[in-house]
């Protein structure tokens, strides 16, 4: 069966990466037939429950849709519309880059040919919704489930209760925890914890979360964004992770944003030998054949990867003087 994702295009690479990685979590197999900006279709060998389940966790895609064909524009009165489903009906056109059609011609043709088998449009109150992709090629797919990318506004770090400048935004939190590969139920550690943005968008996913920061007033700020979050069951500590002794091979998904170099974060380290010392550490703790998220400034050097391969790059602009480089690292042995 075939499946439609619909990316949100606020990066060149994490949705689609973001997709993927789920996907390979829960055991799906799956191969690309298509993609295109915005338009990620794949085949699996899947229920169309599981793949509806992945709203649940993604946070860089719109929604996701049973494909019922894509074609060049010049083919759509070829296909065919003879649909099975009860109830009525909608048909809602997106138009993805610089194409020009006309959605509202292109939503009353389908919606035409659709009713003529005898179905019943409804525009404001349909029990079945058809959306179609407008991009380089034509794409209508029978839709499954939308993300609530809403929710991660409500979760914004500046309306938590403890705030830190810097902090990234829930959806791009929620990406880097996806991209570890953890489920519900696995041990995920964030050692420079900060005010704890990855360990809410983990525990609402159903991981089990440790925060580690040598910074007392970051965990206790950690702990209310925790409980705020509406997570209860979390497990955060003032500790120091180059001395971190007693968790070899424990963890199944690390992620970590480590200070840039700040030496009131760094115990006076220059940020290169902080992040290679901790490079090794996250190593010993995490569980082999795991992935740890690592994130570093663009132009940063790492020298101690062993037993680290880098399976990903992501690079993640901030402003002028600040590219983020996100790396995902497979640990192999």
């Amino acid at each position: 069966m075939k499946f439609l994702f619909f990316l949100s295009g606020e990066h060149p690479t994490l949705p689609q990466s973001e997709v993927e990685a789920l996907l390979k979590a829960q055991g799906i197999c799956y191969s690309i037939v298509e993609i295109e900006q915005q338009v990620l279709v794949i085949e699996a060998e899947a229920e169309i429950e599981d793949i509806r389940n992945l709203t649940e966790k993604l946070a860089l895609t719109h929604s996701i849709g049973r494909l019922l064909f894509f074609c060049d524009y010049d083919e759509i009165e070829e296909q065919n519309y003879n649909y099975k489903f009860k109830g009525s009906f909608c048909v809602r056109i997106w138009r993805v880059g610089n194409v020009r059609v006309k959605a509202s011609y292109l939503e009353r043709y389908i919606g035409g040919r659709i009713a003529d088998y005898g179905k019943k449009v409804d525009l404001k109150k349909h029990e079945n919704l058809f959306i179609g992709i407008a991009g380089k090629k034509f794409y209508l797919s029978e839709h499954l489930a939308s993300v609530p990318r809403g929710e991660f506004e409500k979760r914004r770090a500046h309306l938590r209760p403890y705030y830190r400048p810097g902090a990234m935004h829930p959806r791009l939190s929620r990406t880097i925890v996806n991209l570890t590969g953890i489920k519900a139920g696995e041990f995920l550690c964030d050692p420079f914890c900060g005010g704890g943005g990855f360990l809410i968008e983990a525990g609402l996913i159903g991981a089990k979360v440790y925060g580690f920061d040598i910074d007392d007033k970051a965990i206790r700020g950690a702990e209310r964004n925790l409980k705020y979050a509406g997570i209860d069951d979390f497990n955060l500590g003032v500790k120091d992770i180059l001395k971190l002794e007693d968790y070899n091979e424990y963890f199944h998904a690390i992620v970590s944003d480590p200070p840039y170099g700040i030496s009131s974060s760094t115990r006076g380290l220059k940020k290169e030998e902080l992040y290679n010392r901790a490079i090794d550490k996250i190593y010993k703790m995490l569980k082999p054949q795991r992935y740890a998220c690592f994130i570093i400034p663009l132009g940063d050097e790492l020298e101690n990867l062993e037993g680290f391969k880098v399976v990903e790059k992501h690079y993640l602009r901030v402003h002028r003087s600040l590219t983020r480089v996100i790396m995902v690292m497979k640990k192999w042995k």
